[in-house]
């Protein structure tokens, strides 16, 4: 060519010739000239050192500030670690920059240490106003900390500037490394500099090694959030490559990781296929119509796939097959047969057909998702077939709302379930379509039917007081499963149901699943009241009846099981004997933050009333030992609730007549006497006989006989006693209000007016002040609060003080002026004379009852008979042990005639063997 060119020219000018020249050398420029380098991602503001945003509250929105350098073809990525007290249901983050919406590409949130991934393109970036980062999170529940992170780039495509990303979590396992799904990472190789970007970054508890393939920028040690790193690939790729980096850590923590590519400028190609992600998004997201945006097409893949809020994270596997090969790119779309792996559910009847870019979407059926839930499920030994309530169409919106794009706020009522399930208990072998079922119990207060479903279950949480229901653990909801609250210790059974045990929340204790709950049920455990005193809780009940002493002693022969009947003998939140609904739960007194008691002598559902006959309400038992607690009126005290419950319930019962109101009964057989029936009489009945104060042979206890004012030894119970002895120096407060003080005379003054529960408490630790030992039952030994035999005789000092056991009386005591040896020799046994048949080598506890008659009072001896010598009057001063003390004769009483004070005994007892006057003596 350069000849021809030659040859053209020679006949030139010389002017011509330059100009040729000239437009040659410019024609070569052009041709030679190289052609606009495409743009590599380089970074403009690499992640900081410390992050944007540290909050270690549990603030729901947090703010920060980031530095965004000038450049072009940019994009952000945010970065959120999320601290959590324990694993979340749902975490639903709102990030913005400047104003402008963070777009999501990856959240995980299935451990504790959650992350969530996030990026704002170039003209999001310019039309910023502002630099403020922030971070809004609508779950707030356990929160404890929220740090973010971001980091600007430039040279990064603004069509499709993320190449690929996921995530990984090692949810509730420790394990050392997090593997993270492969991605492409896409360069190109003309030319060689146009390279990519990879990061990986992982939120983990403690610090962490970085990749191989990667180099680390920063790590933080972030407080209570643990270790935050970030890593970037160490040789950005030229070429299409793939990455799956690893988050290890040097012993097994949990975490959450996140990976993103950013695609260079200008580059185009896709190369192979290296995950789903590189055609189609992963996972998809819903569009407008097929490749509307780009990659995305109708459908219900948001709700199916995605990881957001409200959105089930489903593998592509479950419905799909060849995927995973990514080899099934062959213009067709391929249904795994059956869906989900399980049962008979497929889709429109159909298992592959063609690609069309207008399709017609079909239904999925006979899937457990779509079910009622009443069989199916992935349960042991569960071998029902599921019912179908629902076939909903794919592509269209479930749920109330409008149109145009799902919706995730579901009605339990209109979709699935229809409702709480309503069908019939079936509480014998399960077989198709059986189910035991309480859903819908209206029985005793309907307790299940008057609850949400958020209140059992752990995959959803209510959103507007039961109506419908917002679905936050798409994890557990819809995988065969019932997923209940740990707190109610369900266990699964195919049979009846399955059994809730004894949960701390406050429902009922053990019970079956389908069956009837019990009085026994709910108060075996430890339940925190809503009405009455809220917040604080009643004690477990059940586990009292099971003690040694008590009004119900299960452990005793023949008695039968602990029943609801039981319980109605004393208390009024369930019907008593003769009603038509026997032990049932009466709603006019259960659960209306009261203890209602049972008027023993009154009739049916009576309450007891105060001591002048009016109502008488109180939410706790309660009892006070302090100092000016005791009054000589303290029987007619209507705000001191042990005051009313003995006079008007205890000895309104253990009386001549027993309790009269028949619907204190547990059966036909029961009696006024012995409500609760005979159990084994053999045991108990032999010396429950009137001698010993039982109103009727083997019947209760006649404590109101006992304690009448006008026996000759009483204990002030029903009435203040009036007399000389003891004085107030041998009391303990709150019993020493007698008012006299001097250790001769004989003024008599009213003493303090006690109740059953200054003697039936506990005998170890501090005295009980919110509950009693006498109500249900307990093993303190005989319900009291000491020992009232042998040497230590703790019960008697409890209120009486200043005797010791080697003079045994002092001085100011009716004893104290003995004559002869003084009271030396009057040993140190209580029981050697104040008591009856129980000598001084007494080691172990009287029979029952004669304990109770000893201490309640008395107006004759053990066997029934008067004192030796009625001439010197009844038994004064619990005198009653006629084999050691042959007489005892007090200073002065209104049925004494003869002598003068005396004790006289035989042996070594209390009067050393002979009579023995005593100066001053007792006036009664």
């Amino acid at each position: 060519m350069g000849k021809v060119i030659d040859n053209k020219t020679q006949g030139m000018g010389r002017r011509m010739k330059a100009g040729l020249v000239l437009l040659l050398t410019l024609l070569t420029s052009v041709v030679t000239m190289p052609r606009g380098a495409q743009a590599s991602v380089a970074a403009l503001n690499a992640w900081p050192a410390t992050p944007q945003i540290v909050s270690t509250t549990n603030a729901g929105t947090v703010t920060g500030t980031v530095s965004v350098s000038a450049g072009s073809k940019r994009v952000m990525l945010v970065v959120v670690g999320v601290k959590y007290s324990a694993t979340p249901a749902t975490m639903p983050l709102t990030v913005t920059f400047g104003g402008k919406r963070v777009t999501q590409l990856q959240s995980n949130y299935s451990c504790p240490n959650a992350i969530w991934l996030g990026f704002i393109n170039e003209a999001d970036l310019a039309a910023a106003s502002g630099t403020t980062l922030s971070v809004t999170n609508a779950n707030t529940t356990n929160l404890t900390a929220m740090y973010a992170s971001a980091a600007v780039f430039s040279g990064v495509d603004q069509t499709t500037p993320i190449t690929g990303s996921n995530n990984a979590s090692s949810g509730a396992t420790a394990v050392t490394a997090i593997n993270l799904p492969q991605i492409n990472v896409k360069g190109t190789t003309t030319p060689s500099v146009s390279t990519a970007l990879s990061f990986y970054m992982s939120n983990r508890l403690q610090s962490q090694t970085v990749d191989a393939n990667y180099t680390q920028n920063v790590q933080y040690t972030a407080g209570a959030n643990g270790y935050l790193a970030f890593n970037t690939i160490t040789t950005p790729p030229s070429a299409l490559t793939t990455t799956a980096p690893v988050s290890t850590t040097a012993t097994a923590s949990t975490g959450c990781a996140v990976d993103v590519s950013l695609t260079p400028d200008g580059v185009t190609g896709i190369g192979a296929i290296g995950s789903c992600g590189t055609c189609h998004g992963y996972p998809p997201v819903d569009g407008t119509a097929r490749n509307t945006p780009a990659g995305q097409f109708l459908g219900s893949h948001n709700k199916h796939t995605g990881t957001g809020a409200n959105q089930y994270a489903f593998v592509c596997t479950r419905c799909h097959r060849n995927n995973t090969s990514f080899n099934h790119a062959n213009g067709r779309i391929n249904m795994r047969v059956p869906i989900n792996g399980t049962g008979i559910a497929i889709y429109n009847n159909v298992t592959s057909w063609s690609v069309t870019n207008t399709p017609t979407f079909g239904k999925c059926t006979n899937t457990y998702c779509h079910s009622n839930a009443k069989g199916g499920t992935t349960q042991t030994g569960d071998t029902r077939a599921f019912g179908n309530s629902t076939s909903l169409t794919w592509g269209t919106v479930n749920g109330p709302g409008g149109t145009g794009a799902e919706n995730y706020t579901n009605n339990c009522s209109i979709t699935c379930h229809k409702g709480r399930p309503s069908y019939t208990n079936y509480t014998g072998v399960i077989t198709t379509g059986k189910k035991a079922n309480a859903h819908g119990y209206t029985g005793r207060g309907a307790t299940h039917l008057a609850q949400t479903c958020d209140v059992c279950h752990s995959s959803i949480t209510t959103s507007d007081a039961g109506v419908t229901y917002a679905f936050t653990s798409f994890t557990t909801h819809a995988n065969g499963r019932y997923n209940l609250k740990p707190s109610f210790g369900y266990v699964y059974n195919a049979k009846v149901g399955g059994t809730c045990t004894s949960p701390p929340s406050g429902c009922h204790g053990t019970a079956f699943w389908g069956g009837s709950l019990t009085c026994v049920n709910c108060h075996n455990v430890a339940i925190t009241r809503t009405l009455g005193r809220p917040g604080t809780q009643l004690r477990a009940i059940t586990p009292e009846f099971g003690q040694a002493y008590g009004h119900f002693a299960k452990k005793r022969t023949n008695f039968g099981p602990l029943t609801n009947a039981v319980c109605v003998v004393c208390h009024l939140e369930g019907y008593g004997y003769g009603s038509a609904s026997f032990g049932s739960i009466n709603p006019t007194y259960h659960k209306n933050g009261n203890i209602d008691l049972r008027d023993p002598v009154g009739s049916g559902e009576t309450p007891i009333t105060d001591t002048s006959g009016a109502a008488f309400t109180f939410q706790r038992f309660t009892t006070s030992y302090a100092a000016g607690t005791r009054t000589s009126n303290g029987q007619t005290n209507n705000t001191d609730i042990a005051n009313v419950i003995t006079q008007k319930f205890c000895l309104g019962c253990h009386r001549a007549s027993g309790a009269t109101n028949t619907a204190a009964r547990i059966s036909a057989t029961s009696t006024a006497w012995r409500p609760w029936g005979f159990g084994n009489f053999t045991t108990i009945g032999n010396n429950y006989t009137v001698l010993n104060g039982a109103a009727v042979r083997g019947g209760l206890v006649n404590a109101f006989s006992q304690f009448s004012t006008g026996n000759s030894s009483v204990h002030p119970v029903r009435g203040p006693l009036n007399k000389d002895y003891p004085i107030a120096t041998l009391l303990n407060a709150p019993y020493n209000i007698n008012g006299r003080v001097a250790t001769t005379g004989h003024t008599k003054t009213l003493s303090a007016v006690i109740n059953c529960f200054d003697c039936h408490n506990t005998n170890t630790g501090a005295l009980y002040t919110t509950k009693t030992v006498a109500a249900h039952g307990t093993n303190n030994t005989a319900q009291v609060r000491g020992l009232f035999y042998g040497s230590s005789m703790t019960l008697c000092s409890a209120c009486h003080t200043g005797y010791t056991i080697d003079t045994h009386h002092p001085t100011g005591s009716a004893a104290g002026t003995m004559s002869g040896n003084g009271g030396e020799g009057m040993g140190t046994y209580c029981t050697n004379c104040h008591s009856g048949g129980v000598g001084q080598n007494a080691t172990a506890a009287p029979a029952r009852p004669i304990a109770a008659s000893n201490f309640h009072g008395y107006n004759k001896l053990l066997n029934g008979s008067n004192w030796p010598d009625a001439g010197y009057g009844r038994p004064y001063a619990f005198f009653r042990n006629n084999t050691n003390l042959t007489d005892q004769r007090p200073y002065t009483a209104s049925d004494i005639t003869v002598g003068s004070p005396t004790c006289n005994g035989s042996g070594k007892s209390c009067a050393n063997g002979g009579a023995q006057t005593y100066t001053p003596g007792g006036s009664y």
